[in-house]
């Protein structure tokens, strides 16, 4: 707790010193910063075959490590207070790469606004990297990083030249910005050498979402630690794991939970009496192009195979309505035959009278468990090369967030490259579809892993710590 105060203090950086960083540098130019980066890239690279050794070898004591790690308690950590600038707006670069990521931008900007208000504080002023939920924020989205978000080693490749140039214009235009505060939402990919490189610029740096470096290649992590002067995690176990390799990290919840907090009570309470009755099995193909184009068509024939015999109704559904077009693109067929629906909209709706689900693993696990939906977790990964490097690198026990918060496999899962394990997961769907006792258990331990999450309140609280180490009194390096 001390170090996180200490980091909110300071942020690892000191807005008053950064003429003096940067001259202590050598004043680099954004150009030699990415050029840096880029022999730090090439030299990971060339180390990794010796870290995937040692990962190997190390495999057992890790595993048992981060295992230990998953009992931690949970333990909320309130921000300090803020003492907020009252002559000029505070100024953050706020960056994110993802649509889930995007989500919780936006909602912890508007958090932030409110902040500034109750403290007669002029609003903020936001720039940096995101999409058209950030744009619509009133943040001025120098580059969309969100339409345009890539998976995988080869698509990053492909990308790399872009990616490079990116980087060196965000350093250019945060040098005229001169932010407060750095803040970055989950993404690590992007956010490790950008933070690395406004390091040199004297900015703070905060990391809402720490990065999931408990689950695979654990050695990125340290490198993480330097990079960032404050950590937001949103799983109770990682302040723990992450304070191991030297990171200030505290708790602050998952924003999920903040977004089901928002449903109409009145809804929730018909919708809880109804939900033991409903027929529907619900099929969640993710949400970025290449996720939903390697999963949509065999998760929606397993979803209509396992429905038949009963006669349960298939949805396959997603909140954004572009993406739930680009489902009635690949599933033309059952579409015409009637044999499942596509929607978009209210998900929360959906999902809270949903029998069943078979979703890939990711945040929408976490709504799952909110809604103790009995559920089986699959992941295609993109192809070979990755699928042996997860096998040499993941030391986590489970893939999806409620079996790690339960410690066992509340939602059965299935992570694998090439062909899917058809007979594996149609039983489980069958099992969470029909097993009434198996049902129930499995919601009593959705209840219990749930409550290690916390409550709602996650983005208020990030954005007390954004606010805290952004709004400090700078008197001393």
């Amino acid at each position: 707790m001390q170090a996180a105060c200490d980091a909110a203090r300071d942020g690892g950086y000191v807005r008053g010193s950064n003429r003096t960083a940067s001259q202590a540098s050598g004043q680099a130019s954004a150009r030699a910063l990415v050029r840096r980066e880029l022999v730090r890239a090439l030299g990971d690279a060339a180390l990794l075959p010796w870290r995937i050794a040692r990962s190997i070898v190390g495999a057992r004591a890790a595993r048992a490590e981060l295992v230990a790690c998953l009992a931690t308690p949970a333990q909320l950590v309130a921000p300090p207070p803020a003492h907020w600038p009252v002559d000029r707006p505070l100024r953050v670069l706020v960056s994110c790469a993802e649509v889930s990521g995007e989500v919780h931008a936006a909602n912890l900007v508007a958090a932030l606004r409110d902040l500034a208000r109750a403290h007669g504080a002029p609003e903020p002023r936001f720039a940096g990297l995101g999409g058209p939920r950030l744009a619509a924020a009133g943040v001025e989205c120098w580059h969309d990083t969100v339409s345009r978000a890539q998976m995988g080693f080869s698509a990053v490749l492909r990308s790399l030249s872009r990616y490079l140039r990116l980087l060196e214009d965000v350093v250019e235009r945060s040098d005229e910005f001169e932010p407060d505060v750095v803040v970055a939402v989950d993404s690590p990919a992007l956010h490790v050498p950008l933070f690395s490189m406004l390091r040199a610029r004297g900015r703070r740096t905060v990391h809402f979402v720490a990065p999931q470096h408990w689950a695979w290649a654990t050695w990125r992590a340290r490198r993480w630690a330097r990079c960032t002067g404050l950590g937001l995690a949103i799983l109770p176990f990682e302040p723990a794991w992450f304070a191991r390799r030297g990171a200030r990290v505290v708790l602050v919840g998952h924003p999920q939970l903040d977004a089901i907090a928002t449903l109409d009570a009145a809804r929730v309470e018909a919708t809880a009496q109804m939900r033991g009755g409903d027929d529907t099995l619900v099929v969640l193909c993710g949400s970025r192009h290449s996720v939903v184009a390697r999963h949509a068509t065999w998760m929606a024939d397993l979803a209509l195979e396992a429905a038949r015999e009963r006669g349960w109704r298939v949805v396959v559904a997603h909140e954004r309505a572009e993406v739930a077009d680009e489902l009635r693109q690949l599933l033309a067929a059952p579409l015409a035959a009637g044999r499942l629906e596509v929607r978009s909209g209210d998900l929360h709706g959906l999902l809270s009278r949903a029998r069943a689900a078979l979703t890939v693993s990711g945040t929408i696990t976490i709504d799952l468990l909110a809604r103790a939906v009995p559920s089986v977790v699959v992941y295609r990964v993109a192809g070979r090369v990755e699928a042996n490097l997860a096998r040499a690198l993941v030391h986590a026990p489970h893939i999806a967030g409620p079996n790690l918060l339960a410690t066992l496999p509340v939602m059965p899962e299935h992570a694998f490259a090439g062909e899917p394990p058809r007979t594996a997961i149609l039983a489980d769907l069958r099992r969470a579809l029909e097993d009434e006792d198996w049902r129930a258990e499995c919601k009593r331990r959705m209840a219990a892993a749930r409550e290690r999450l916390g409550g709602a309140g996650a983005i208020t609280r990030a954005a007390g710590w954004v606010a805290a180490v952004g709004c400090r009194t700078n008197s001393s390096p």
